[in-house]
Order: structure tokens, then C-alpha cells, then sequence
């Protein structure tokens, strides 16, 4: 009897810990999918979000264009030498070209134009990092310059257009608020400078349609 007893609770004592252990894995399991869904989620809202920047953009470009002579090319996606480029806007005046970078933020950003990345903070508690804007578009500028003509000039202005506090970047020149950026396109003068007609026949001649799975591939090429 006793060792009836005893072998029942060896038994007792297997399913317990078995039981345990599916538990542990079941949790797991559901955390792993939580992260997995709470990135994606984080990622689709930074699309929005920064489509919702790049579309402020795109109107004062748009109200530009009206009124002087230009070309605009809204999200322009360049392929060379099996590696490619993002830009969200480029304006083409008869003075210059102006590669324009959006962000979208909320917070309080802080960082240098020499800096590899900017922290940006929501709350004490709350941080992130963001690669440099600045040295994001230049790189793109350096690509562009793979089949521009080497005296094209081009001029790189990154633009916030959220709620973000960016007193702390007020003293590089490439960083504008959306006013900024409304007040300086406006005051371009319309002195032919460069052949701008054939670069833009040349951008297009480059531009690719692309899928986003593709550029980021190719962004990876890129950094090497």
C-alpha cells in the first residue's frame, strides 16, 4: 500500500512539474508574440506618422510650384550600382536644388550636426535614439552626386514639422521648422545658376519604383 502511495505521488509530482513547465513555455510564447505585434504596431505608426509630416510638405510645395518655376519630385527613389536611396522630397529651382528630409516627432530633441545620433525625449522616463537626420540626407546627396554633374548645387534642410522641441538644433543651419522652411523657398531668387531642366531629366532617368522590401535591401548594400 505504501508503495502504491508513494508511486502516485511520483506520478502526482511528474504531472505538476510538467504542467509547470507548459505554463512557462505558454507565456513565453504569448510575450514573444506581444513584442512581435507591439513592433510592428511601433513601425506602422512611424509610417504614419511620418506620411503625416511629408504631406504637410508636399502642400507647401505644391503652393510653391504655383507661383514659381520648378520642378518637385515627392518621394524619389533612386537605383545606381545595385544600391538605391529614399528622398521624401526634392525641389528643383532654376538657383538650386533643395534636398529635403521630414520628421515628424513629438518631444524634446537633442543632438549635434557632427553626432551619429539625436536622443529624443518624451519623458524622463522615455527615450529614444534616431539616426542624424543630417547625415542621412547628405548621404543621399552623395549618392545623387553618382550621376549629377559634380557643380550641381544642392542644399540639404531637414524639416520638422510636428510638436517637437527643437531649441537645442536651433543653431545648425540645415535644421528649419516648417515655417522656416516657408519663409527660406520663398525668398529663392530665380537666377539660373545650373542647368536645372537636365538635371531633372537626369533624376528621372534614375528614379525607380521600387518596393519597400527592395530599398531596404538595397539600404543595407548601402552601409557597407
Amino acid at each position: 500500500m505504501y508503495e502504491i502511495v508513494m508511486g502516485l505521488m511520483m506520478v502526482s509530482g511528474i504531472i505538476i512539474i510538467l504542467l509547470i513547465i507548459i505554463g512557462i513555455w505558454k507565456l513565453r510564447e504569448r510575450n514573444t508574440n506581444y513584442s512581435v505585434k507591439s513592433k510592428i504596431y511601433k513601425n506602422q505608426r512611424s509610417i504614419n506618422i511620418g506620411c503625416e509630416g511629408e504631406k504637410k510638405i508636399s502642400r507647401i510645395l505644391e503652393k510653391y510650384s504655383h507661383l514659381n518655376t520648378c520642378y518637385i519630385i515627392e518621394n524619389y527613389r533612386a537605383f545606381y550600382k545595385d544600391k538605391s536611396i529614399q528622398i521624401d522630397h526634392l525641389l528643383i529651382t532654376p538657383s538650386e536644388i533643395i534636398c529635403i528630409e521630414t520628421k515628424n516627432y513629438k518631444g524634446k530633441i537633442y543632438g549635434s550636426k557632427d553626432n551619429l545620433n539625436w536622443t529624443i525625449v518624451y519623458n524622463p522616463n522615455d527615450k529614444e535614439k534616431m539616426y542624424n537626420p543630417i547625415r542621412q540626407n547628405a548621404n543621399h546627396i552623395k549618392f545623387l552626386y553618382n550621376f549629377l554633374p559634380y557643380n550641381t548645387p544642392i542644399k540639404n534642410i531637414v524639416v520638422f514639422t510636428g510638436t517637437a522641441d527643437i531649441e537645442e538644433l536651433k543653431q545648425i543651419e540645415e535644421v528649419y521648422t516648417i515655417e522656416e522652411f516657408f519663409k527660406y523657398i520663398y525668398n529663392l531668387n530665380d537666377i539660373i545658376k545650373y542647368d536645372y531642366q537636365m538635371v531633372y531629366e537626369i533624376l528621372m532617368t534614375y528614379k525607380l519604383n521600387i518596393s519597400d522590401e527592395e530599398h531596404i535591401q538595397n539600404i543595407q548594400k548601402y552601409k557597407e
